[in-house]
């Protein structure tokens, strides 16, 4: 097809018509591509899925007892696919840019956690970290792919965008766990060489600079071994792919080639950037070994879906916090409003409320006097005819000075009692009962 199309192509003599014609040429060769593809039904799917037969045979009669968890990923595998699948759809037909990166954001992110729930030794605040390491490192080289290699309009599209994004991100956490995990078990180890050395004067850099060069070799191993046998062992699943969709081979190849490139660049960034994060938050600035930021992952299990798990209960159990207690106010205030339109229903009874009030304290003065009457009576009875005279003038001044000093009625009269300690009774006046 590509000679009688060009057979009939008369191409201009510049560089970037010829470029321009071939990319032409290439769209239609794709499109007639797709048309040939061959649909895949999904009883195809289940007579692949017969195979598995095979696997569960010999994990029952080898006593392996991985059929249980065989047939677990098997429908785990296809479930996730064929939701990823109708997923896509409505993302690659409308193709707008937020929805775009709002589902890269979500991949990002899913990634990271799958990164951090391999380790068996865990610090706090590593899904953080990884996360700004992971989603830096492949922002940074899928924006460098989709405006400078593929040149694709808009750049964003979905076509491009996402797949090549998959690619990169499914090979990256791949690294990133076997950095983390690597680093983890040497400090964990190899804590004694690493004390020693901070002992002798060597800076947090120095003490493990070694322990972090064999974890960045075994993270990286696999991606270099990848790339030297590609094409000579194995044909990559994305070529593949691509072939088996009806592209030419020899523009997969191309394609190919660019995602594993793509895949090295982002891993090595990643693997580098996590290693040394956690190497700078379990050894401090004043360099020192931090053990006991070294935490042992809990027994629940690893993997995004208990990291998913575990957020969702954490977030549940914030959210019934928070109701609860919004509850609680709500029904506080709500009981405070009842009785306050109970008490103070309508002016009348409020201005009867004050002036009951009023009374009952009109009242308390009125006993606390007659309560003072009752101890000058018993007194004066007591006393001659000079102390009652001058018992009788104080008590008089007393009581009627009683608002502007603050003083009780009872403190007045025990002021005045003959013997008291406070005064006595001839320091009054001389006035008789009849000028009072």
């Amino acid at each position: 097809m590509q000679q009688h199309l060009l057979n009939h192509l008369h191409l201009p003599g510049s560089i970037f018509g010829q470029h321009s014609v071939l990319q032409q040429l290439s769209a239609d060769v794709d499109a007639d591509g797709d048309e040939d593809a061959v649909y895949l039904s999904p009883w195809a799917v289940g007579l692949a899925a017969l195979l598995l037969l095979i696997n569960g045979l010999f994990s029952v009669y080898l006593c392996l007892g991985l059929h249980k968890t065989l047939g677990t990923a098997a429908i785990r595998c296809t479930i996730q696919l064929t939701i990823l699948g109708y997923i896509l759809v409505p993302i690659f037909s409308y193709d707008r840019w937020w929805l775009v990166l709002l589902y890269a954001g979500f991949m990002i992110t899913i990634a990271a956690a799958e990164a951090v729930s391999r380790p068996s030794a865990v610090y706090q605040g590593m899904l953080v970290h990884t996360l700004g390491v992971v989603g830096g490192a492949a922002t940074g080289v899928i924006c460098y792919a989709m405006l400078l290699i593929i040149r694709v309009q808009p750049w964003w599209h979905a076509q491009y965008f996402i797949p090549t994004l998959g690619m990169i991100l499914g090979n990256c956490i791949s690294g990133v766990s076997v950095g983390l995990s690597s680093v983890m078990e040497e400090l964990t180890t190899g804590k004694g060489r690493i004390e020693l050395l901070l002992a002798l004067g060597a800076t947090r850099m120095e003490a493990t600079r070694e322990t972090m060069q064999r974890c960045l070799v075994l993270a990286l191993t696999p991606v270099l071994n990848q790339m030297s046998v590609m094409g000579v062992v194995s044909i990559p699943g994305m070529m593949t792919g691509q072939i088996l969709g009806g592209t030419v081979p020899s523009q997969a190849a191309r394609y190919q080639i660019m995602i594993m490139f793509l895949i090295a660049a982002t891993t090595c960034i990643a693997v580098v950037g996590s290693v040394y994060l956690a190497v700078l938050n379990i050894l401090d600035r004043q360099h020192r070994l931090c053990s006991e930021k070294i935490l042992p992952r809990a027994a629940a299990g690893s993997g995004v879906e208990h990291w998913i798990q575990g957020q969702t209960v954490r977030g549940f159990k914030f959210v019934s916090k928070g109701a609860r207690r919004i509850i609680g106010r709500i029904r506080v205030s709500y009981g405070q409003r009842e009785r306050l339109s109970t008490v103070f229903r309508g002016t009348g009874l409020a201005r009867r409320f004050k002036q009951n009030r009023s009374n009952r304290h009109q009242g308390d003065e009125y006993d606390e006097l007659g309560s003072v009457t009752s101890q000058l009576h018993d007194v004066i009875i007591g006393a001659s005819d000079d102390e009652s005279q001058s018992l009788v003038y104080g008590a008089s001044g007393a009581l009627s000075d009683n608002d502007a000093d603050g003083q009780s009625f009872t403190d007045a009269s025990e002021r005045f009692r003959p013997g008291s300690s406070t005064g006595s009774v001839s320091d009054f006046g001389t006035k008789s009962p009849s000028q009072l």
